[in-house]
């Protein structure tokens, strides 16, 4: 499908109470996982990969030319475009780990590794070792629209 996903990371369900989400860091506290999150968290390039995303990219709200360049790149680019922006939630997130708004930028800050062309399955995501951020994939290959007209051109 010729389809852009831009989807906004904040690590929980922020607008409905800071419930754990499926990209909740491991232990990680939310107000369902009030000891921490025990789940490991979905690596959201990696199912994008999976679902046959042509364009993937990972950016933080503190890297905004990146991610304006990548927007236009997806919104331009034929085909399943997905990009993830980290936005820290500072009330549902932030305040449940003790963490202010400006320590959650700081991390997203002194964390960031752009890795431009990584391979989805080894982009990380985690506060203390790193965090993968670039243009992971970009290639093309027809839509299934695109192959639907030339099977039914006849």
């Amino acid at each position: 499908m010729d389809l852009t996903v831009i989807c906004v990371n904040n690590l929980n369900y922020g607008m409905t109470g800071g419930q754990a989400a499926a990209t909740t860091p491991h232990m990680a506290k939310t107000s369902t996982t009030p000891l921490g999150n025990p789940e490991t968290p979905f690596n959201l390039p990696l199912l994008a990969y999976a679902s046959g995303a042509t364009y993937i990219a990972r950016w933080t709200m503190l890297h905004t030319r990146d991610l304006t360049q990548s927007i236009t790149e997806a919104l331009t680019h034929t085909g399943f475009s997905f990009i993830e922006v980290l936005a820290p939630c500072p009330t549902g997130y932030g305040r449940k780990n003790k963490l202010k708004s400006s320590d959650l930028l700081k991390v997203y800050q002194e964390k960031a590794i752009v890795k431009n062309g990584a391979n989805p399955a080894e982009t990380i995501l985690d506060f203390e070792h790193g965090i993968t951020l670039g243009k992971f994939v970009e290639y093309d290959r027809p839509t299934y629209e695109q192959n639907y007209r030339l099977v039914n051109s006849d």
